[in-house]
């Protein structure tokens, strides 16, 4: 969605688990995103993934992503994707598409995606990617802590543990695996950001060679490196 690189610190919903790589077996790898995720809504998806953004506890809680330094909402974003126009809060001029425009699109239409794909994947390129991986990479998504009258405000992360963007994500994988097997999209060389300076032991094998990992969140490139490499800055 174009949004502008920058430096801003990371703010949202999520409690993170410590910060190292997580690892597992091949058991791991072949695991079913049912069993990571729980069922994706089989009635409506897309009805489900707008309420997965807008009628949750945590839909109005504001958070700064990475590559962009303005706050936002899951609320907010999903306007910005699933409305028929355009936020009126747009100061900085972003690019509005609305799903019927998308929908036309030669990649959307020989890769056979539908509605609740395409708004997906139009999510996971704005901010809601941040929250999305961080999702899939094992971080959690609490509701936000009750505050009786009198009360001082209590930490963001002291609520319970919620199930979140279960639809959203069962359609964004869904995506990619059609996409990966649609003659619209072509072998290309593409750029990944970078910005650890070491591996972590659990990828270094005794013979000192590197062992095989698997990224359990969806892999953000690009097709300009010098965006990548100003990422990885």
């Amino acid at each position: 969605q174009d949004m502008p690189l920058g430096s801003a610190k990371y703010l949202s919903p999520f409690t993170y688990p410590p910060a190292e790589f997580a690892t597992t077996g091949l058991q791991g790898f072949s695991c079913p995103l049912d069993t990571i995720l729980g069922p994706p809504s089989s009635s409506n998806p897309l009805t489900a993934m707008k309420a997965e953004h807008c009628a949750m506890p945590y839909s109005s809680l504001p958070f700064t992503p990475s590559l962009n330094a303005k706050p936002t909402t899951p609320a907010e974003e999903w306007e910005w994707v699933g409305g028929s126009v355009p936020p009126l809060n747009n100061p900085d001029g972003r690019r509005f598409v609305g799903l019927d425009q998308l929908m036309e699109l030669e990649v959307v239409k020989k890769g056979g995606l539908s509605k609740a794909e395409v708004a997906a994947i139009r999510l996971y390129t704005g901010p809601m990617g941040d929250i999305y991986n961080k999702k899939l990479q094992g971080g959690v998504i609490v509701e936000p802590a009750a505050v009786e009258e009198g009360e001082e405000p209590r930490d963001k992360d002291e609520g319970p543990e919620v199930d979140a963007y279960v639809t959203t994500l069962h359609a964004l994988v869904s995506a990619v695996v059609k996409l990966t097997r649609s003659s619209a999209t072509n072998s290309m060389c593409v750029y990944r950001p970078l910005t650890a300076t070491q591996l972590p032991e659990a990828l270094m094998a005794e013979d000192g060679s590197l062992r095989v990992g698997v990224e359990s969140g969806c892999l953000s490139t690009t097709l300009h490196k010098a965006l990548a490499a100003e990422a990885s800055a």
